[in-house]
Order: structure tokens, then sequence, then C-alpha cells
């Protein structure tokens, strides 16, 4: 059976839409951020409001903290540590300040020496996605060492794409490990998701025997501690073993506070802090230089309360007055480097000395990467620090936010920037900052929690923004196939668009709207409304709209040979891709050569196909070697390749790539793709004589069809009528007039009789 006579005619008519893959864009990052900040994709762990993901990962997650200055030995412990290996989860579990992550970084070291390999990964309050926190523990693992073949993360044997099955599939992915891995997840107690709760619960029941989990949290995460308890695969390090002996205090205190105590004042110190190493750290940092050490020591009492009071008194008080300044102005940010701190404390260049100083008189300042870029504040110092802002800075927080979202703006970190314009309270910003970064903001996971922030500002605040958020949205949501809830976007962002000032920027939000109008009915299948609504957009967008311009431009060709081939379609696309060129945005450009690329195949013109491919995988390998990410829609180059190998008879060849493209796709969770390359694999499948496996992918590309349109559906059984009959497909013409003669009588796809 060979292609031609197989399903050539249907080749020419399968024509599911290319994904709009968004791609994240940092041109302007600093340039150890460049180097070392790549994005890495995976599917949802369950259904998520929105599932696109693509994040930028930050390496500074995956950095193991070093040992502080005045770090004690504690052999007993790190024994204990070691039993890590023989258990499935250790579990270090005690209140902040305890010293449980000083502790773990310094048990690596010995766990290396035992030829095992460690994942840390450092969670924040942003990993409350499933999503992103698998985006993160992939990404972790990897770091950590794993080979991961993308292709293992993928169902197997008509699965769906949904609930366990990407915990399942990461866990296929590390069966054949070849040494120990330690993944450590640090500060899990902010993570409250119920449903990253339930994946990684599924992952420890289902541990590899060389995969090891351990966990340092401030409370018990809500996994069957009992049952592993029981069953000898918990190994708890809690509170009761983290306090300091005498000896202990005494060991530490002398190396960090530079004075000897007699003994009777370090037991009574260690007495009254605990055994607590935090409240010993500030003891010794009060105690420096201090010649009434005993009456410190008698005065030294209190509780968690008294941790606050003691750090405003005997800490911040005793800096200077520019200390004083730069810690409150610099308190409002998650994370600190020097230039950011320039901006946000008001001009000068002064920042990266006194970060230098800070961490050498180890003011609670901790160091997220290696080269002393980037830091953020112990934790209970920030709070305190946020506290003792407004009461010193009355009326400045908005404004330090206001100067943060700018210098994040600048850099291209867009979610952050918005994060700080939200916090500002600066709606007038936050319209601007989304207004004219649409498309970017979408190639961001960061979206969501964004919207979710969003509600909390007044809605008398928030309208003017609305409207281009919604558009935002509605983009992040046709991407990834949910369609119905697209145009519920648009039709939202449209009703707000009174809210803008100015014929203008109402006429600006219309031609956006018409642009994803005509996405979201192309993907529907209705191609005469879609180019409608991209002819409506041509007349409304400006000419600086270069961007969405390509990209609706990318649309209109493609509907205009939905049904049939135009020899226009491809003037259009042409045009798509000289336009693509000049927007800068890299994922655009790949929307608008693969689409071209398609058109050339259906004309049969193969050769330039190809050439067009390779070109959207070569602009692809550019943007990830200057921006250190890889853009997601190379995928459907991929299954375009494979397309034209099997018009070639390289069927070998077409299997492979379409594979390598299938993983993609359902990695990043973009299931138009996932269904074209599933439909490409059923023809290589068949050509093959794999019946089985030909059965097997058609049902799992129909359960994929079902999630995007009817449209989908029937490019599916087309393909299920050409492969199990035997019989071609519809010809073009047949194609146009049945789908005319549907819609005339208010009928919807798919074709098949019912």
């Amino acid at each position: 059976m060979s292609i031609t006579k197989a399903g050539s005619h249907h080749f020419d008519r399968l024509n599911a839409p290319p994904p709009a893959f968004p791609q994240i864009q940092e041109r302007d990052l600093l340039e150890a951020a460049k180097r070392n900040t790549r994005p890495r994709f995976v599917g949802n762990a369950s259904s998520c409001e929105y599932n696109r993901n693509v994040t930028v990962i930050l390496p500074t997650k995956f950095y193991i903290p070093p040992t502080p200055t005045g770090f004690v030995v504690r052999p007993q412990l790190l024994e204990k540590l070691d039993e890590a290996l023989t258990h499935r989860l250790t579990l270090v579990s005690a209140p902040a300040g305890a010293g449980k992550t000083t502790l773990v970084s310094a048990w690596v070291q010995s766990a290396r020496k035992k030829k095992a390999a460690i994942g840390w990964l450092s969670l924040d309050e942003a990993d409350n996605t499933p999503a992103r926190f698998l985006e993160y523990l992939v990404a972790c693992l990897e770091e950590g060492g794993a080979e991961l073949d993308l292709a293992g993360y993928l169902p197997e044997n008509g699965e769906q794409a949904q609930g366990e099955n990407v915990p399942a599939g990461i866990l296929r992915a590390l069966v054949n490990l070849r040494q120990e891995l330690i993944l450590i997840l640090d500060d899990y107690h902010l993570i409250r998701n119920q449903e990253i709760h339930a994946a990684l619960g599924y992952i420890l029941e289902h541990l590899p025997p060389r995969l090891h989990l351990v966990i340092l949290t401030r409370s018990d995460p809500p996994l069957e501690l009992a049952r592993l308890r029981v069953s000898g695969q918990l190994l708890e390090v809690r509170m009761e073993h983290l306090r300091f002996s005498a000896q202990e205090a005494a060991a530490f205190l002398k190396m960090t506070a530079g004075v000897q105590l007699a003994e009777s004042d370090i037991s009574a110190l260690n007495a009254r802090a605990e055994g607590w190493v935090a409240g010993l750290q500030m003891a010794a940092i009060s105690l420096r230089g201090r010649d009434d050490a005993a009456a410190f020591v008698a005065a030294f009492a209190g509780s968690h309360r008294f941790v606050f009071d003691y750090l405003l008194e005997q800490v911040l008080n005793r800096q200077t007055a520019d200390v004083q300044a730069f810690l409150l102005k610099t308190a409002i940010l998650d994370r600190l480097c020097a230039p950011l701190c320039d901006a946000v404390c008001g001009g000068g260049s002064a920042s990266r000395e006194l970060l230098d100083a800070l961490e050498r008189a180890n003011l609670f300042l901790v160091p997220l990467d290696d080269e002393r870029g980037w830091y953020r504040y112990h934790h209970l110092f920030s709070d305190l620090l946020k506290l003792m802002l407004e009461k010193t800075y009355p009326g400045q927080t908005v404004e330090l936010h206001r100067r943060a979202s700018r210098w994040f703006e600048a850099q291209r970190l867009l979610p952050e920037a918005l994060r700080h314009a939200l916090a500002a309270g600066d709606m007038e910003l936050v319209a601007r900052m989304v207004s004219t970064n649409v498309l970017a903001l979408v190639e961001h996971t960061e979206l969501m929690p964004i919207l979710l922030q969003m509600e909390t500002v007044p809605r008398e605040k928030r309208e003017s923004s609305l409207p281009w958020l919604e558009v935002a949205h509605a983009w992040g949501l046709a991407y990834t196939g949910q369609m119905e809830r697209a145009g519920a976007a648009l039709k939202r962002a449209a009703d707000r668009s009174g809210a803008l000032a100015g014929a203008d920027e109402r006429q600006r939000l219309e031609g956006h709207l018409s642009a994803a109008r005509a996405y979201v009915e192309w993907v529907n299948g209705n191609s005469d409304a879609a180019i409608r609504a991209a002819r409506q957009a041509e007349k409304l967008l400006t000419a600086d709209e270069i961007a969405v311009r390509a990209l609706n431009l990318t649309t209109l060709g493609n509907a205009m040979s939905q049904y049939d081939v135009d020899p226009e379609a491809i003037g259009v696309l042409e045009q798509a891709v000289s336009l693509a060129r000049q927007s800068g945005q890299a994922h655009v450009l790949m929307l608008a050569l693969t689409a071209l690329a398609y058109a050339c195949i259906n004309s049969m013109k193969l050769h330039r196909a190809r050439d067009l491919c390779m070109d959207a995988l070569k602009a692809a390998e550019a943007c990830q070697r200057a921006q250190g990410q890889m853009l997601p829609a190379s995928a459907i180059a991929y299954a375009f390749l494979a397309r034209i190998w099997l018009e070639w008879g390289e069927t070998g060849k077409a299997t492979q790539t379409v594979r390598k493209g299938l993983a993609l796709a359902e990695l990043w969770g973009q299931v138009d793709t996932v269904m074209m390359c599933l439909l490409y694999l059923a023809y290589a499948l068949s050509l093959d004589g794999d019946s089985a496996g030909v059965a097997q992918t058609i049902q799992r590309a129909r359960q994929t069809a079902e999630k995007v349109s009817p449209w989908f559906i029937w490019n599916v059984e087309q393909v299920e009528f050409t492969l199990f009959l035997d019989s071609p497909p519809l010809e073009p013409g047949e194609i146009r007039r049945e789908a005319r003669r549907r819609q005339e009588a208010g009928m919807k796809f798919p074709v098949t009789e019912e």
C-alpha cells in the first residue's frame, strides 16, 4: 500500500491548523540570565483552567545553597540523612529558622561521595499550579543528571493525556536510572494546591528504586505519611533532631559572634533560644563587638514575636542610615540584583557595594547563584523589613513597586513587571504594558496567576486593563485548543472596550479582537467567517502592529485554503513570512514559515516545503542559542517534515521525525499539533503494516480532536475512512460543496452521516 494510493488526496486536504505556540521573549535579559535560563515544558497533572505551559525556567531555583560561615558539622545528623538512600521519602519538617536547608545542603556533599546524583528545587508561592510545578520538577530531575527521554512522557496504548498520565510518564522515563538520584524539594510548605499534592503522592507511590525524595518543609505535607512510616519507607528529621546542643551552640557562637562566652552564658542563651539556630544566629550578630555579652545573654528571652523585636532593635537599628534605607526600600523584591536595586532606590550605583557588604556581614542575604548576581532576603528578615517599610516611608511603597515594574519591563521580564504594577495599583501602567505586549505576555505561563492577582484589585481600578488582559487570555486559550472559552474571553473583551480611552485605542483593540476571532473561526473549520474576520483585522491594525499583522495574515492564508487549494493563499502567506521576519517574535515567524510550508505541500512543491521547514527549525535553534530557550512551535515543523518523508516513500524517516514532533507537542500540551502528528503517525504505521498501532493511534487522535473542534474530528474521520476502508477521502471540490451544504442546512462537522 503506497502513500499515494492510500491517501494523497487526503493529505492534500488534511489541513488541521498549525499550532500557534507562544514563545518566551526575553531579548534584553542580563547576560547571566541569557546564559542560564531555559524553558522546559510538561503537560498538566490534571485539568487546569489554563493548560498552556511555556515557562522560563530560572536556574536559581536549582541552586544548592552553600554551607554558611559558622556552619557546625553535625555528624550524627549527616549519618541519619545517609539513610535516605534506603527510604522512599525523607521528611525534614521543622519551624522556620531551624537549619533545615543548611543541614541538607551540607549532607549533599556526603551523598555525592556515595555516587548519588542530586536534584535540588527551591519552591515558592508561584509554583502553586500543577503545570508549573511539574515543569520545574522535570527540569530539576534533568539538572540532577537524569537522562529523560521525552517520548517517555507520552501516554501509551490509547491513553488520554490527562489525569495522572503526566506523572506516570515522568516515572516511565526514570525507570532505567543508572545511579541513585536524590530529588530535594525545599520550602514545600509553600505548596497549597491539592492537585500538586495528589501528583506528588502518585509519584511517591510508584517511585523507581533508584529515585529518592527529600522534602524540606515547615509543616507536614498532606501525603500518606502514616502508611510510609509503618512500611519503613519514611525517614524523619524533626525539630527535636535539629535543636543545637550546648556544645554545638558554643561552637556556632564562637565562629559567628567572634566572642568567647562563659559556659553558663552559652547554656543560658541556647536554652532561651531552645536550640533554634535562627535565634542563635540573631544573637551572634548582635554580640559582635559588644563588651557586655553577659548582660546581653541575660536579657535574651522571648518568642517569635521577640525575634521580630530583636531584629528591629539589634540588627536593623544598628545599621547606618544608608543601609537601613536600602534594606527597607528593596524589601518589596522577591529577588534582588544590583541594577534592580539601583532602580528601586532611586538612582545611583551603590547597590553592588551594599549587597557585597550585606553578604560579608551575613545580614540575612541569601545568594541565588554562584556569580553572586542575584540574592533574596532571609524570609523572616524580609517579613520584618516589609512591616517596617510603611512605617518608615509612609506612602512610598506604591512608587517603589512602580520603579521595580519599569525595570523588569525594560528587561523584558513581563510577568514580574506586571506583578509589581498590580502591587502598585497602577492600572494605567498595567493597561499600557498589556496592550503593547499582548502576544509576548501569552508566551508566559504566568498569565493565569496575573489574571488571578487582578481579581484582588478593586473593579473600578482595573476596568481599563481588562479588555487587553482578556485578549491575551483568549490567545492563550486558543493556542491550547480551548476554543469555546477563547470565544467567551473575546466577547468579554469586546463588552469592556468602552473602558478604553480614545477612539484610536478602541480601534487597536478591535483589530486584535478580529485577528483572534479569525484564528478561532479557522480552528473551528469556519473558513468563510475566518476570512471575513481576518480581512476586518487587516483594515483595523496599524502598520506598527507587525507581529499581530503577520499572525493575522497566517490565519488568512490558512483559511483561504482550508477546503481547497487557493493559489492566492501562497501569496498571502509569503507576506506573512516577510512581516514575521520583521516582528522580532520567533514564534510568529515559525507559524508563518510552517503555514507556507503546508501550502506548498498541498501544491506538491515538496522541496520548497522541506526548505521552509528547515528554515523554521534553524530559526528555533538560533533563538535557543541567543536566548537560551527552545521554540515549542518547532513541533509543527517536524510534523510537516514527516509528511514530506511520507510523500517521498521514506517511512522510517517519517516515523522517526513525527515521533519527535509528537513528543514535543504532547509535552507542551499543544492539542492541535498532537492530533496532526498522530494522523501522520497512523499513515506511517499503516505503511509498515502495523494495524494494531494504527488503531491505537487513531483512537488517541480522536480523543485529542474532541478537545478542539468538530473540524478536527472530521479530519480524524477522513483518515479512518481512508486507512480502514482503503478508499479515498472526499476530493477538494467535494469538501467545499459538502461544507457549504451543511452550513446552509445549519449542520456542523463531522461530515460522516449520523
